[in-house]
């Protein structure tokens, strides 16, 4: 599908990247990470401990997508290597209970990287 791209904010040499699949219902969002550094890159599996979404909700709330667990296998991207995910948004913002209507701000969290945000709006239905 087509994409919308936004920038990374990392300042590591792990870029993370946002962008929406626009030919698609419901709305998809498509998480990349880049491992730009010489060493590999360790991480969680989306969605566990340290790898996220953060939304910040029309009413000025946090609100972290993810879930806790210990002795889950490590997920290594080597140098130069790359990781896509590719996840359904309004299904996960209907699991946390964000369904009022206005702005949301999306982050993407990996471990101490940030993503740049992307903004969707959820209309008065």
């Amino acid at each position: 599908g087509k994409t919308v791209q936004t920038e990374s904010s990392a300042a590591s040499q792990v870029q993370l990247e946002l962008a929406f699949v626009l030919d698609q219902v419901p709305t998809r969002l498509v998480l990349t990470l880049t491992n730009r550094s010489d060493k590999v890159f360790h991480t969680t599996p989306i969605f566990t401990n340290g790898n996220r979404l953060n939304f910040l909700t029309p009413d000025g709330r946090i609100v972290q997508h993810f879930v806790s667990k210990d002795g889950v296998q490590e997920l290594t991207i080597p140098p130069g290597g790359s990781k896509t995910w590719e996840i359904e948004l309004t299904t996960i913002m209907k699991s946390r209970n964000l369904e009022d209507p206005g702005l949301y701000n999306i982050t993407w969290q990996c471990e101490n990287i940030l993503s740049a945000s992307v903004k969707c709006v959820l209309s008065n239905k």
